[in-house]
């Protein structure tokens, strides 16, 4: 077993394929780096453990967790702030998104993913969204969701086509809460 060490700076948190098949895996995000000054980042990938009814009354509040593989994980060109996250599932290669006035998104493959525990990322695109501080992809990989406290933007995928070719397309604006609605710090967006 495993439990998560309290010093970490996790940003954010999804789901996706892993090293077993047909086992959905909880990827935790340790991204945050306010001082863009961290040698690395890691990403804590988790088999999904099961959830109960009866737990909604009576919640875990830690628990330790099984199978945890930490993945440390190096940007190629120095240290950089993100909260924004997210796992494809159909290639389940992993992205992270920069919080900068013009992101910057970087990948993990898959193939390193299951096998290795110190991957320096591929960087894959300049995206031109503002200080991205979530994400989510559908469960069908065919939308993406970017979002920024007041605003978020959904880009759609067709079949077949690349992540860096989705973020190329025109976004269409979803509504969040925001700020202004009383939302104190909108930092986190998902599929339902």
């Amino acid at each position: 077993t495993y439990a998560l060490p309290d010093n970490i700076d996790n940003e954010d948190i999804g789901v996706g394929p892993g090293p077993v098949a047909n086992v959905s895996y909880l990827y935790v995000a340790d991204i945050g780096d306010n001082n863009s000054d961290r040698d690395h980042i890691a990403l804590y990938q988790i088999p999904e453990p099961a959830v109960y009814f009866w737990q909604t009354n009576n919640p875990v509040s830690k628990r330790a967790l099984n199978g945890v593989r930490t993945i440390q994980l190096t940007y190629p060109d120095g240290a950089h702030d993100a909260e924004a996250e997210f796992t494809d599932p159909v290639t389940g290669d992993w992205f992270v998104l920069t919080k900068a006035k013009t992101s910057r998104i970087y990948t993990a493959p898959k193939s390193l993913l299951d096998t290795s525990t110190n991957i320096t990322l591929t960087f894959v695109e300049k995206l031109s969204f503002d200080v991205p501080n979530g994400a989510d992809i559908s469960p069908l990989g065919d939308e993406i969701l970017v979002r920024q406290e007041d605003f978020a933007q959904l880009f759609t995928r067709a079949n077949g086509q690349s992540i860096s070719n989705a973020f190329d397309g025109t976004p269409v604006s979803i509504p969040v809460v925001g700020t202004a609605g009383g939302e104190p710090n909108g930092e986190a967006i998902g599929f339902d």
